[in-house]
């Protein structure tokens, strides 16, 4: 079996997967994680919960896509 990064991209994989089916909205704050920098600053030490820099993306990226659905009225 595969390590932490698997489990989170089979989780994020279906988790897409029921989104799609359910035709709702998603917030694809998992890239923006990725994006944000060396993700040992921004995962704990237990592999599964943000730190606090990592939060700051995932909190930017929720943002940024509400601000987005407000100006196109898509929320």
């Amino acid at each position: 079996m595969g390590g932490i990064g698997h489990w989170h991209g089979m989780y994020n994989y279906h988790l897409n997967k029921l989104a799609d089916e359910l035709t709702i909205p998603k917030i694809d704050v998992r890239s923006a994680i990725k994006k944000a920098g060396d993700l040992v600053n921004l995962i704990s030490e237990d592999g599964i919960h943000l730190t606090a820099q990592g939060y700051q993306a995932f909190s930017k990226a929720v943002y940024q896509y509400l601000i987005k659905s407000v100006e196109e009225k898509t929320i």
